[in-house]
């Protein structure tokens, strides 16, 4: 028998309770009877050991494997360090070594992807944020990255004390001319293989099959562009084209400040696209589809971040007690400084607005309208909004609510009558996207349009579809289509104010600036243009 029997005890201190596997080391759940606490006991046990009773014979060419291993455990015997699993104790025992290692709350990458599938390519993003600065310290001593060697847990995902897996998708093909796998650029392979496992749910191939033509899984459509281009260089097949461990990501970890115009302010703020953006006083919120929320300085200065969010973000706004955001689970959640409290729905969630003083209202996927309490969080009430899909939705300052269909009607709720009331017939306009208003008159955007309600003629037509309308409070429109943002001055005329390099998704706006969020994760911030601005115009509205 390979393994330790149950109840055998080690350093006058565990008691094995069972064996859990068998990689190059025996790895055992155990009780510490001092403690009075669970632990994992890993047993240094390669290829070619036996056992007589608990002596471990182990073979005669192993000593440097195992001073190599013994090693890598007391260097992650050290301080604590987010992302690593601890090692309480190393100790030698029975002819081999041990390691005490804290027992983790969660589960290994690979059984979470059994039991739900790939991951969405945001969740990926975030994995590699968050493992990047353990990986960064560690460096060659943190071991392959497997998708059995990482551990998720509610604080977030751990390294653990692993040996080389027998699958060969996670060694480098230097592995193949009989180069050893303790260096960072195998560790640096390793990591590439467990994104592309956790973006596709599968092993990729292995050196060999790459070397014959065999691709790998394709990336799923909405994977960030940063997010390929690190798992491509990661698994690049010679060392030397790998990221270095000093600059796992390519780039330096907190927001890239950028100047594209004198004014005009770029900053990578997420991994993925922005979905959701607010100005509050000096601050810039945004919410993205790495499903985390991001607060940045107007200076570019990344301020903090907030994570919590059950999918992808469906709506963000500012309240009295605090900020609140709803995601595609159904999930509605508050913020109070570092505090989160979060209700589920009873269906998911497509849409969210502010609404009143302190509520806001939510549009699910049965195309119900469910209003809110943020103090305490609790739903008020629900009603349907027909059989219509909703594709937009926009609080109006006289506490109504405008949402537009995907067949081009805007429709008026009355959250506090419970009434739904019909404003402009669907005509032949395509999916209503936006809305916008100046507390007098209410703008909508309708594919490559931007209308006034009341007005039969779109007040301008651009190259791309509409993503996003703000109006400023002298009439001035602003609008963003493709990777532009341009502005509409109160005599029709338009002009260009940025072109982007990525498509452009939200926008919000103060007196001050107008903020974009794009595919690419990235912030754009440009002044307000004042009324008299004699910038070129390029298009004119009708």
């Amino acid at each position: 028998m390979l393994a330790l029997p149950s109840g055998t005890r080690l350093y006058q201190q565990y008691r094995i309770d069972r064996a859990l596997r068998r990689d190059q080391n025996l790895r055992y759940l155990a009780t510490d009877e001092r403690q009075g606490q669970t632990v994992l006991i890993d047993e240094f046990f390669p290829a070619g050991s036996r056992r007589l009773g608990n002596l471990v014979i182990l073979p005669s060419n192993s000593a440097g494997a195992r001073d190599a291993w013994a090693q890598q455990a007391a260097t992650w015997q050290g301080p604590e360090l987010p992302g690593r699993r601890t090692v309480q104790l190393t100790f030698e025992q029975h002819g081999t070594t041990y390691a005490v290692l804290s027992l983790p709350d969660g589960t290994t990458l690979r059984s979470d992807v059994q039991r739900r599938g790939r991951w969405i390519p945001g969740d990926v993003q975030t994995l590699l944020e968050q493992l990047q600065p353990v990986l960064s310290v560690l460096g060659p001593a943190a071991g392959l990255v497997t998708p059995d060697s990482v551990t998720l847990t509610p604080d977030g995902p751990m390294l653990d004390l692993t040996a080389t897996p027998t699958s060969p998708a996670y060694q480098a093909p230097e592995h193949l001319r009989g180069e050893t796998l303790d260096t960072w650029a195998a560790v640096a392979y390793s990591l590439g293989a467990t994104l592309s496992f956790a973006l596709s749910g599968q092993d990729p191939p292995g050196p060999a099959q790459l070397a014959l033509g065999i691709p790998l899984p394709t990336p799923p459509v909405g994977t960030p562009d940063t997010l390929v281009r690190i798992m491509t260089a990661c698994l690049a097949p010679v060392p030397a084209g790998r990221p270095a461990q000093s600059n796992l990501l390519g780039a330096p970890t907190g927001p890239v400040v950028t100047t594209s115009r004198s004014a005009v302010k770029v900053v990578r703020a997420h991994g993925s696209w922005v979905t959701h953006v607010l100005l509050h006083g000096s601050q810039i919120i945004s919410a993205g589809a790495d499903l985390s929320i991001r607060v940045t300085s107007v200076g570019g200065e990344a301020l903090q971040r907030l994570d919590g969010l059950r999918g992808q973000p469906t709506g963000l706004t500012m309240r009295p007690e605090g900020l609140v955001a709803a995601d595609t689970a159904g999930w509605l959640h508050l913020w109070r400084g570092h505090q989160l409290s979060s209700v589920q729905g009873s269906e998911r969630t497509t849409h969210m607005t502010a609404y009143g003083d302190d509520q806001v209202l939510t549009v699910t996927s049965g195309m119900n309208l469910t209003l809110w309490n943020t103090s305490p969080m609790r739903p008020l009430g629900a009603q349907r909004a027909g059989d219509q899909v909703i594709t937009a939705v926009q609080a109006l300052t006289n506490r109504m609510i405008v949402v537009g269909t995907a067949r081009g009607e805007v429709m008026v709720v009355h959250p506090d009558q419970g009434t739904v009331t019909p404003l402009l017939p669907p005509e032949r306009r395509d999916a209503i996207r936006a809305f916008a208003t100046d507390g007098r008159d209410v703008y909508f955007a309708s594919g490559h349009a931007v209308l006034k309600v009341g007005q039969p003629q779109p007040m301008l037509t651009l190259d791309a579809p509409v993503s996003a309308l703000q109006v400023l409070p002298d009439s001035q429109v602003i609008v963003a289509a493709g990777r532009h943002i341009f502005v509409r001055d109160q005599a029709g005329t338009v002009t260009e104010l940025y072109a982007a390099q990525h498509e452009i998704h939200c926008l919000t706006t103060t007196a001050d600036w107008i903020v974009a969020g794009t595919q690419a994760g990235e912030l754009i911030l440009c002044p307000t243009p004042t009324t008299d601005s004699n910038s070129p115009s390029i298009l004119h509205g009708q």
